[in-house]
């Protein structure tokens, strides 16, 4: 959906992000995709919390890492980070919940503070946020980028949190490829 001239796409991480950034999405005059899972997911965010379209949220600052996240893979790299500080890795967490467009300042300011960018996203690492934040790093503030999502695959039919795990995008599956892209490369 990224490559549709003038489409804006979303990918919210919970109910209250969801219902505030299609509020967003009435107020607009154009094309809007926006990626919501089946099943009901944790609740981030209070009815207090604000959201605009190309505006990411700050979920957490830290000085070592930055994980950039769209959707429930949010409140995974929420657990991940809680593993990845026992550890003794200081993490940002960013909630881009816009793809399309970008916010480009977020990406820049979290490259500029940390050793590692880590993308996050329950989605092909292919044409999504991964590549996004991709695209922005290239053009902006060359780091290091670790992507993770499925691989440029036909995925297999199960229960979600099965698949997630059979695939590493759990909160395990991500600690563990961040802490192995940490040592095989000497990033800390």
């Amino acid at each position: 959906m990224r490559v549709i001239p003038n489409m804006i796409v979303l990918e919210p991480s919970d109910a209250v992000s969801t219902s505030k950034l299609i509020e967003e999405c009435y107020r607009l005059n154009g094309p809007v995709y926006m990626r919501l899972g089946r099943n009901p997911v944790p609740i981030i965010y209070s009815e207090n919390d604000d959201f605009k379209i190309g505006k990411a949220v700050n979920i957490k600052k830290g000085k070592d890492i930055a994980i950039i996240a769209s959707g429930y893979m949010v409140y995974k790299s929420m657990l991940a980070v809680r593993e990845l500080e026992k550890e003794g890795i200081s993490c940002s967490l960013i909630d881009m919940h816009t793809i399309k467009p970008i916010d480009v300042d977020a990406i820049i300011e979290a490259a500029s503070n940390s050793k590692l960018i880590v993308t996050v996203e329950e989605h092909n690492i292919n044409g999504g946020l991964g590549g996004a934040v991709a695209e922005i790093l290239t053009y902006y503030k060359p780091k290091p980028q670790l992507r993770i999502g499925i691989n440029d695959i036909f995925c297999e039919s199960d229960d979600e949190e099965k698949l997630r795990k059979f695939y590493g995008i759990d909160e395990n599956g991500i600690k563990t490829k961040t802490m192995d892209y940490i040592k095989k490369n000497n990033i800390l």
